[in-house]
């Protein structure tokens, strides 16, 4: 069971994103955020960007002993993804994107 102070503010951003909720309804939404392992998204666009839509480019050509150097590109907005960028979002904005 969560704290009665982590569930008012969970409604409380609810609220503030969504506009009028109710506090179950707000839980729900938690709920599935937490359920939520795929959504990733864009920290400079905003855009939601799944794995496979990432762009993989090559920066360099390389042999058997150096081998290419390459990184991901968001499809949207075009800049460099590093891993910790393609993390999961916090419940705030993983719900400012998908209400």
């Amino acid at each position: 069971m969560q704290s009665k102070e982590f569930l008012i503010e969970i409604h409380k951003s609810a609220k503030e994103i969504v506009g009028d909720i109710g506090l179950d309804e707000a839980i729900q939404m938690h709920a599935d955020y937490q359920m939520d392992n795929h959504t990733t998204i864009c920290p400079f666009c905003s855009s939601v960007v799944s794995d496979d839509q990432l762009v993989y480019v090559t920066d360099s050509h390389g042999s058997w002993e150096d081998p290419s150097e390459a990184h991901n590109e968001c499809p949207c907005c075009r800049v460099e993804l590093s891993a910790s960028c393609l993390e999961k979002p916090d419940f705030e904005t993983w719900l400012k994107v998908t209400a």
